[in-house]
């Protein structure tokens, strides 16, 4: 209620002086907004400078180490998901406490790392079914 209450003095206090002084506003204002434009457009573009460069560096870096190994850990990383069972009959998100069925589309993100034999036990661990592949499991 404060806020709002100062909020309020603001305008009445802004309007009334706006209307004493709206020659000099005007003349303040054609003289800022070029300057804030000039200085706004240059940051924007130093931002994205800095931005494309640090993405480039990432990139060269990426394709320094090589491409076999991010295909090793994209294979290993796949085996755990085959070696943790044979085939589980549910894959239960660790961040998102949400369990999927394995030909569900979530179930294959890489957060889907707890396996569960059913329903019953993703339940208890306190996970709850996916509302598009497992609609009305409760």
């Amino acid at each position: 209620m404060k806020k709002l209450m100062g909020g309020a003095g603001s305008l009445v206090l802004g309007a009334i002086l706006f209307s004493c002084f709206a020659d000099d506003f005007v003349f303040v204002c054609l003289g800022v907004i070029p300057v804030k434009l000039i200085v706004g457009g240059s940051v924007a573009i130093y931002l994205s400078y800095v931005r494309l460069s640090e993405e480039l560096n990432a990139q060269e870096n990426s394709e320094a180490l090589g491409k076999d190994e991010n295909q090793g850990q994209e294979k290993d990383q796949d085996q755990s998901h085959e070696e943790n069972s044979v085939q589980p009959a549910f894959w239960g998100n660790t961040q998102s406490l949400i369990f999927h069925d394995p030909q569900c589309n979530f179930a294959q993100s890489k957060k889907c790392t707890q396996p569960f034999p059913d329903k019953e036990s993703a339940i208890s661990a306190g996970y709850s079914p996916c509302s598009i592949c497992l609609l009305g499991s409760s």
